[in-house]
């Protein structure tokens, strides 16, 4: 993965960037700013490391450190689709992304009751 936007949070694995929204930043204390700074590359790692594979009807992945696999279905929606994951061994466990190719790049929308997230990742391949 290239970027990633979470809750206020935009991070750039390629620039090494990240930056706050104006709000989140005021509500950091130095404490909070300190391990920040502490684990600012470990963070950056873990985007530029996660990766997401779709072979036939199966999907697996690594996004932060977390791992899962599953079987997807893609529903065109507005010029995108609707990826949903029904996760290995918990067929009750789903997830439900909107996705697009932009520039080349993936695009993945979670958002979810608590966040919103965005996902790019760089590089895609298709077998």
């Amino acid at each position: 993965m290239s970027e990633m936007n979470l809750g206020g949070i935009l991070a750039n694995a390629t620039t090494k960037e990240i930056k706050f929204t104006k709000e989140l930043a005021n509500k950091l204390t130095d404490e909070k700013w300190a391990a920040f700074n502490a684990n600012k590359q470990v963070f950056l790692d873990k985007i530029s490391n996660s990766r997401i594979t779709f072979v036939d009807k199966k999907v697996n992945y690594s996004i932060v450190g977390t791992e899962k696999s599953g079987s997807y279905t893609l529903t065109p929606y507005a010029g995108a689709y609707i990826l949903t994951v029904t996760e290995d061994g918990d067929e009750s466990v789903q997830e439900t992304m909107v996705i697009a190719i932009v520039n080349d790049k993936l695009h993945m929308v979670n958002n979810d009751d608590k966040d919103k997230a965005e996902m790019i990742f760089r590089k895609i391949v298709i077998k």
